[in-house]
């Protein structure tokens, strides 16, 4: 896995599976009523997709969430994941993540978002425009970005690497709504069992170190999964 990273673009859409969890969360200060680009489902209207990776409390999927027999039931679980993993709280004029709400400090609004691209951006200047130092294989198939933010850097590696699926995790829903079509985003806690077990050519994070409940143990979760040079 690299240590450095990052470049900067956009680009095309890519359709994927619909959200599959269900969620409880309970009230926070003010829920956003602005526009979102998702549909009710999750769907960004530009055909890219967010999926949310766990539930609100221990990450963990029950299969008791759903009654088989009860449709409707699937339905309106899957509705209200889609609908809660898109809200959000303010405090002091801020707007943060809702979804396990407290777990990540920094807000998730318009001004961060530009403070996140712009260190992409110097990022990038101090290394010559080099997305990574790591001595990856030269065409890798899976690429996980841990803690994607705005998605800028999954968005680039996946253009780098059209032949590659890039996964991108994050506490928050801010993503573009197109990007490249091997690109796809999850709402998730990366602390928690991610991805299921898959494997990966390459995972990435940057500027996380902070914010981590221990830093040692998702390091030896992504060594797990890595795939050896």
């Amino acid at each position: 896995m690299g240590a450095h990273d990052t470049e900067g673009k956009r680009a095309s859409p890519r359709s994927s599976p619909p959200l599959q969890e269900k969620s409880d969360l309970t009230g926070h200060d003010e829920q956003d009523t602005d526009p979102s680009p998702y549909d009710n489902q999750g769907l960004l209207h530009g055909n890219a997709v967010i999926e949310a990776g766990g539930s609100d409390e221990d990450g963990e999927f029950s299969a008791s969430d759903f009654d088989p027999d009860d449709s409707s039931s699937l339905r309106s679980s899957s509705t209200s994941i889609s609908s809660s993993i898109l809200e959000h709280s303010y405090q002091n004029g801020r707007r943060y993540h809702r979804y396990r709400h407290g777990r990540y400090p920094l807000p998730n609004d318009e001004a961060e978002q530009n403070r996140e691209d712009m260190l992409h951006a110097m990022m990038l200047e101090a290394t010559d425009g080099r997305l990574f130092y790591a001595p990856i294989d030269e065409n890798p198939q899976r690429i996980a970005d841990l803690g994607t933010g705005t998605g800028i850097w999954a968005i680039e590696i996946g253009e780098k690497y059209p032949s590659a699926e890039v996964l991108g995790l994050d506490l928050s829903p801010i993503q573009p709504t197109w990007v490249p079509p091997n690109v796809k985003f999850y709402v998730d806690d990366i602390e928690d069992e991610w991805l299921n077990g898959d494997d990966f050519d390459f995972v990435h994070l940057r500027n996380m170190i902070p914010i981590l409940k221990s830093p040692v143990t998702l390091l030896k979760q992504v060594y797990a999964q890595v795939h050896p040079f």
